[in-house]
């Protein structure tokens, strides 16, 4: 693997990501699309560290080589941050129920010129 060939593979996942970010209406579906971003960023950072000059075996300084891999972490503990903060906004909202209909009202005029209607949601 070359340093070209890894950069094409993580523009691909980020590609992916990014048209399943701006495509999808799923919150579930996004979230895993932008870990899909965060991951191609982590790739990207790997192999410009593992192909930095005195890459993986000629050290030459360690914070260097990497430096990398430190970044991957810090996308990774984000990507987990994101997931925990989108769970935590599920379980405060306290919206649960089946969702059902349980009243609908529709009401016209003799003449027309007015219209109601209302529906609620079973919600608890």
């Amino acid at each position: 693997m070359t340093l070209s060939n890894l950069l094409v593979i993580s523009a691909i996942i980020f590609v992916i990501g990014l048209l399943g970010t701006l495509t999808k209406k799923s919150t579930v579906l996004v979230i895993m699309s932008l870990e899909l971003m965060f991951n191609a960023a982590a790739l990207s950072f790997v192999a410009f560290s593992r192909f930095a000059p005195g890459g993986l075996l000629g050290v030459e300084s360690a914070s260097r080589v990497l430096s990398g891999q430190v970044m991957a972490i810090f996308i990774i503990a984000i990507g987990a941050a994101l997931i925990l903060g989108a769970c935590n906004l599920n379980i405060t909202t306290g919206e649960n129920g089946n969702g059902k209909v349980v009243t609908e009202e529709r009401k016209v005029n003799a003449d027309f010129t007015e219209v109601r209607g209302s529906a609620g949601l079973n919600v608890y």
